[in-house]
């Protein structure tokens, strides 16, 4: 029976890092308003489904259980009540997609980074409206939907602005942990000790760790606060994923520069390193990681650009121009999973 198991295991072993090779990105394209499907392997960028409606502004994506996959739409300047909403797409990757609307209304009002709660089968979104421009209350934090009854939850509020720094300041991506620390590393545009003065780009930016319980119950606490980690001071971190070994990269509009976060055994800090620079003014957005190529691919805002580079930051190359890719998600190519079963099937038969 432990020989069965062994090379059931081995089986799926070799399915999985098949799997990896073959994953495809999925991202969501401001301009167009539409999510692509690229190979990185082909290089070929696919169309899956297109917004045509101008007051749509899609950022992050995510897949539920089902195989349902959620995408934060929030319009700006945002109205009042808010116009922002989160949809659902069935069968995106089979052809025939249909999005509805999972979610909306206040305080629903600038949605950003998504991903799933399993513990409490909720949707987590980090919203975060530009506060001046709004006549409604603003909620900055995070919010959750359960996938089922759609019910809101409040999961996480921002503190008062009174709070001394670190704090956590206009959320924007969140991630599962690598760790295993905690549930959830999420970026903080803001909350830094660093102060320059007024704006975005003045203030340090900062990384917290979130648990998060099956009843909607949170704690966050910070992992850095990145205003003098460096040289100069990294004031607007948006984009963040984990690497093979469990390292994070990080993406800062401020210094326009891909950055690599290590962390210790307990998955507490342990130093930072730059990857890659871009010119000024580009807007460095979003990142991920690749594992089929073992490489980075991140975008860009201002100048509205795709990129790959290799982890030890050699290789910077254009994957795609005119395109702003907001998140990010990977997904197996199709037909890798299928080969994973068959491979257990021949297996066990073999054993029979």
């Amino acid at each position: 029976m432990k020989a069965m198991h062994g090379a059931v295991l081995a089986a799926l072993a070799g399915g999985l890092v098949g799997s990896a090779q073959a994953q495809h990105i999925l991202m969501t394209e401001l301009n167009s308003d539409t999510i692509y499907k690229y190979n990185p392997t082909t290089n070929v960028m696919t169309p899956l489904f297109t917004y045509a409606d101008p007051d749509v502004r899609l950022a992050g994506i995510t897949r539920g259980p089902s195989g349902a996959f959620y995408v934060a739409n929030g319009p700006l300047p945002i109205q009042d009540p808010s116009t922002a909403t989160i949809f659902r797409i069935q069968g995106l990757l089979g052809g025939a997609p249909v999005s509805s609307v999972f979610a909306k209304d206040d305080p629903l009002q600038n949605p950003i980074g998504l991903v799933y709660h399993p513990a409490s089968h909720n949707l987590l979104a980090v919203n975060n409206p530009p506060e001046g421009e709004m006549s409604q209350a603003a909620f900055d934090g995070i919010l959750g939907y359960h996938l089922g009854s759609g019910a809101m939850t409040q999961v996480f509020t921002q503190p008062s602005k009174n709070d001394p720094p670190p704090a956590y300041r206009q959320g924007a991506r969140i991630i599962v942990d690598p760790s295993g620390a905690g549930d959830f590393i999420a970026t903080s545009l803001n909350g830094g000790a660093h102060d320059a003065g007024g704006g975005d780009m003045a203030k340090g930016s900062t990384l917290w760790r979130f648990n998060v319980d099956g009843s909607l119950n949170s704690s966050a606490s910070l992992l850095v606060d990145l205003s003098f980690v460096t040289a100069s001071p990294i004031t607007f971190v948006r984009g963040v994923t984990a690497g093979p070994s469990g390292e994070l990269y990080i993406t800062d509009g401020g210094t326009e520069t891909l950055y690599r976060i290590d962390l210790d055994g307990a998955g507490n800090y342990a130093g930072i390193a730059p990857v890659t620079s871009i010119a000024a003014g580009s807007g460095m957005l979003d990142v991920i990681y690749h594992p089929g190529s073992n490489k980075l691919f991140f975008s860009t805002s201002l100048s509205d650009e795709l990129y790959s580079v290799n982890l030890d930051g050699s290789g910077l190359s254009l994957v795609a121009s005119n395109f702003e890719a907001r998140n990010f998600f990977l997904v197996p190519a199709p037909g890798s999973l299928a080969l994973i079963g068959l491979g257990v099937l021949a297996t066990l038969r073999r054993r029979r």
